[in-house]
């Protein structure tokens, strides 16, 4: 991007968290390359915030280089308005990560994206990896005991095109993915990005 303002990342606990503002006057998705050390070891799909509030995602590749989209045709402008990077975050690698068992016919790891996985961090849990479906049940999998929530959460998340979603996790750890309101439900079946959703137990 042409035009960058005060980014910086920093890696704890195996967990990826970024900070600051950019944006841009031209048209180049490409936005930066994270220095070695700071890399996933497959694609990663990151929701972010784009100016008015609207969203996004960051698309982060084994080799560091981060790119930009808005969610969905004719948006670029929220890109040129302002990235706020701020809250997102993804894991370097699947490392002391719990594998989720999917269900519904639901399965992992899309566009050479990570398998799906949960890990609890200090009391934060933090999902990994992304998943799709043919079918048209909206449960993909059930957190294990553990990874539970103790009341009814509500996790921000990308899906297909960059859209939004949410994922509904209920205190059984019974996991629903769910689309924008008036969007259709292939957004969520054709891809779900796990990466960078985490809730406090």
């Amino acid at each position: 991007m042409e035009l960058t303002v005060c980014t910086a990342a920093r890696v704890i606990n195996g967990i990826v968290h970024f900070e600051g503002e950019i944006k841009t006057a031209g048209t180049n998705p490409a936005a930066f390359t994270l220095p070695a050390g700071f890399r996933p070891s497959k694609n990663v799909y990151v929701l972010i915030t784009l100016c008015t509030g609207s969203i996004g995602r960051l698309h982060i590749t084994p080799s560091g280089a981060v790119t930009v989209q808005a969610e969905g045709t004719g948006n670029w402008w929220m890109v040129k308005c302002g990235v706020s990077l701020d809250g997102a975050s993804f894991a370097l690698s699947p490392t002391s990560f719990t594998a989720l068992t999917l269900q519904n016919g639901w399965m992992n790891a899309p566009y050479g994206t990570a398998a799906a996985a949960v890990r609890n961090i200090s009391g934060i849990v933090h999902l990994k990896g992304a998943i799709w479906t043919n079918g048209t049940n909206a449960d993909p999998f059930v957190l294990p005991a553990g990874f539970r929530p103790a009341s009814e959460i509500f996790i921000p998340v990308d899906l297909c095109g960059g859209n939004n979603g949410r994922l509904n996790i209920q205190p059984n750890g019974m996991v629903t993915v769910q689309q924008q309101s008036g969007d259709p439900f292939s957004n969520a079946t054709c891809f779900t990005s796990l990466d960078g959703a985490s809730f406090a137990l």
